[in-house]
């Protein structure tokens, strides 16, 4: 754009360094020849024409330079806010992995423990088991005790008994 611009101005002043020139000659031959005058006039009329052309084409080309730098301007804008909600969303990724590892780590903690205590309920409940079926049988052999000795003192009263009579007869 900036080559364009120049290569515009130089023009320009080429343009008004031969109208200027064409000036001077028109001065000079107006009064001698009448046909160069003319066509001088004429050359000076063309490029009166191209300069007006030449300057539509730069101010054209001075707003398309404008409104392509408003342009990236703005596209520059659009970025940066891109480039700050990518950084704002990386933070809050960042953020939630955390907190999912912390979650995960406080939960394996809390599942070893809970394994743990579990794990001793387990042992305790198994040991009570086992006392438990110790005592069933030491109940059991107490109950098959108990039997035998009711029935021996069964037996007993049912001797006593019959020596109880036998004394009273015998008295």
């Amino acid at each position: 754009m900036e080559n364009k611009d120049l290569i515009i101005i130089a023009l320009i002043v080429a343009i008004i360094y031969l109208y200027y020139q064409n000036r001077k000659k028109t001065l000079l031959y107006s009064s001698s020849d009448p046909e160069k005058a003319q066509e001088i006039s004429e050359t000076i009329a063309n490029l009166k024409e191209e300069n007006e052309d030449l300057i539509a084409d730069k101010d054209a080309a001075i707003r398309s330079k404008n409104e392509t730098e408003a342009e990236s301007l703005s596209l520059g804008n659009k970025l940066k806010l891109k480039n700050q909600e990518v950084t704002r969303k990386d933070t809050e990724i960042t953020r939630l992995k955390k907190e999912k590892s912390d979650s995960e780590i406080a939960l394996n903690k809390k599942l070893t423990e809970l394994k743990k205590k579990y794990s001793e309920q387990g042992k305790l409940l198994d040991t009570e088991q086992l006392e438990c079926k110790k005592l069933e049988e030491k109940v059991e052999n107490l109950e098959t005790k108990i039997i035998a000795l009711e029935t021996e003192r069964t037996n007993l009263l049912t001797e006593i008994s019959k020596h109880d009579d036998l004394d009273k007869f015998q008295s």
